[in-house]
């Protein structure tokens, strides 16, 4: 039986991995740094799919640039010495991908987090090897939903648009396969309504990975 992907391609945070710990332990760095009271904004609004910055912006309710790159500028630095330590595999994760790859899917990952973070988690545990490409904040000059990664992802897996499934688990990530014309499948971790609540074009809505062969 052919398969009608050859590439698969993944978000990263709140796809593969949890980074939620931290996320706000970094956050939380950040406010103090600048003399802010912080108040955790909750799983909610980690998973939205929003860039950092973005984040930061909403989260504080303050419109001074000097501020907000303070707390940006202080998040990255003690994100640099304990975000890949404070990150944590999915539990279904290491056997969906083990799973893709025994049946000659090849994998990669898109992500608006920067491609040296992730990497250097997936060195951390061993996975670096099994995906071919990894693209992430660093790689573009537009960021998701602009389809820019995703396409250069395919590029460089010489795998055309009609044969490659992306996962994500917000409706940036949808936007962002519709912008490229690819399929895909949203992954809802916490049971949040982000995609119940916009019109997302998804092939399924899965809340694990174990769930995914299925729909292959």
């Amino acid at each position: 039986m052919s398969k009608k992907y050859d590439a698969i391609l993944f978000d990263f945070d709140f796809t593969l991995a949890d980074a939620s710990e931290g996320i706000e332990h970094c956050l939380r760095y950040g406010f103090e740094q600048m003399n802010l009271e912080f108040i955790s904004p909750g799983m909610e609004k980690y998973t939205e799919g929003i860039t950092l910055t973005e984040l930061i912006s909403r989260h504080s309710g303050n419109k001074d640039s000097k501020i907000l790159e303070g707390i940006y500028s202080n998040y990255l630095v003690v994100a640099k010495e304990q975000m890949t330590n404070m990150t944590r595999f999915f539990d279904d994760t290491h056997d969906a991908l083990l799973h893709l790859i025994k049946n000659d899917y090849r994998l990669g990952i898109v992500s608006n987090k920067y491609r040296f973070r992730i990497e250097e988690f997936l060195s951390k545990h061993n996975y670096l090897d099994l995906f071919e490409v990894i693209v992430g904040t660093e790689d573009v000059k537009e960021m998701k939903p602009a389809p820019e990664g995703l396409l250069l992802a395919m590029k460089r897996m010489n795998s055309k648009k009609e044969n490659t499934l992306f996962i994500g688990d917000n409706p940036i990530d949808a936007m962002t396969a519709k912008n490229a014309g690819t399929d895909f499948i949203g992954i809802s971790r916490y049971g949040h309504k982000h995609f119940e609540n916009s019109d997302s074009d998804l092939i399924a809505l899965i809340k694990t990975l174990d769930e995914l062969k299925a729909h292959l």
